[in-house]
């Protein structure tokens, strides 16, 4: 299963990260996705990176359901934090709360330069 699913990927023109295949499984990783592999069964569990949008899972699936007697199963999000991998609403808290951050930080920034502009005067020139 493993080498038709990398045969579709490269065939769709996804770059594939890295590949591996230990005493416990096997799998790709691509730049928004981890996919396993179970032989036994033809079963490919992925798992997409958190921020990964909507249409481009849609797309990825549709492209792996192209492949014959194959069982897909969508495993939780996940995102890399600090060399570990963080799952499922583990990963959504973590991005919401960065995003929050950012966000706030980005107002606070645009608050100073508006009082900035609204309240320094021109120097002569």
């Amino acid at each position: 299963m493993l080498f038709k699913v990398e045969e579709k990927l490269n065939e769709y023109g996804i770059e594939i990260i890295h590949k591996y295949d230990t005493d416990l499984n096997s799998g790709i990783i691509t730049d928004n996705m981890n996919i396993m592999f179970n032989e036994d069964n033809n079963l490919v569990i992925i798992s997409f990176h958190v921020v990964t949008p909507i249409k481009e899972v849609a797309n990825m699936i549709l492209i792996l359901k192209e492949i014959d007697n194959i069982n897909i199963v969508i495993s939780d999000v996940f995102i890399y934090v600090n060399g570990k991998f963080l799952l499922g609403d583990e990963a959504i808290n973590h991005i919401e709360e960065k995003m929050t951050k950012h966000i706030l930080h980005a107002f606070i920034e645009e608050q100073k330069k508006q009082h900035m502009l609204a309240f320094s005067s021109m120097g002569e020139c």
